[in-house]
């Protein structure tokens, strides 16, 4: 092998090593971003009577809906990009044992995440009534995929400045 071909080579190595040590910071924010949805126990009056950010403050909020009723779970958020979050909620979602909706997570909703830090805050879901015991309520939250969106900006205030972006997140025993 001549001299130019070694070098070529080796050149070549440089730069894809240069490109992969550097493709972390090409990720799109939703990827940076992980949640963890958490089982924590059935919702009661109580829940509500503190000062909360669920929903709007007009709306009466009903423990239970139609065939569901509620129960709240518990959201861990990692933030590992380089933006500021802030108005996180729910992508509205129904099947036939579980409905979220957007407005349903008690988070202030300018509040903001900034990055590479972790924050949870609390979120409310309607299950199935036939989803009558923490087993069951866990294996249909289990097979769920869970869709958030954010506003996400580089620094404050968020305004007209950032984007929004969607993000999924999964169930953790």
């Amino acid at each position: 092998m001549n001299k130019k071909n070694i070098i070529f080579i080796v050149l070549v190595f440089a730069i894809v090593l240069f490109f992969s040590a550097c493709s972390n910071n090409n990720l799109p924010d939703s990827d940076l971003i992980s949640i963890t949805v958490t089982y924590k126990e059935t919702a009661t009056e109580d829940d509500f009577k503190k000062y909360h950010n669920v929903y709007s403050a007009d709306t009466e909020i009903a423990l239970e809906k139609d065939n569901y009723y509620l129960i709240k779970v518990i959201c861990t958020l990692n933030n590992q990009s380089s933006k500021i979050l802030s108005l996180i909620d729910f992508v509205s979602y129904s099947n036939e044992y579980v409905l979220y909706e957007a407005g349903a997570i008690d988070i202030e909703p300018m509040y903001q995440i900034d990055p590479n830090t972790v924050e949870s805050f609390e979120a409310y879901i309607y299950i199935d009534k036939t989803l009558d015991n923490e087993e069951k309520i866990k294996k249909a939250l289990a097979e769920m995929k869970f869709s958030f969106s954010a506003r996400s900006y580089d620094e404050p205030p968020p305004g007209a400045y950032g984007n929004t972006i969607l993000f999924d997140g999964k169930f953790q025993t």
